[in-house]
């Protein structure tokens, strides 16, 4: 276990910024921890710990985004 404070969707977002992430599911305003982070891959299996914040990097199209937000 590392001694790093575990972070809110809302902190992840303040410090990276709305440049690098775009959120398209979920409340920004919750102060729930995230659980872990994890990146989306189309040809493996995700593995979701609760309360996971999800990448899915190279993502643009809308259908895409909305298959890969109902799927999980």
């Amino acid at each position: 276990m590392t001694g790093l404070p575990r972070a809110s969707l809302g902190r992840v977002l303040e410090e990276l910024g709305t440049t690098l992430l775009d959120v398209v599911c979920g409340d920004v305003r919750l102060t729930r921890d995230i659980g872990g982070v994890v990146i989306h891959d189309p040809l493996d299996e995700p593995a979701l710990p609760d309360d996971a914040l999800v990448m899915g990097v190279g993502l643009s199209d809308h259908a895409d985004l909305a298959r890969v937000v109902t799927q999980l």
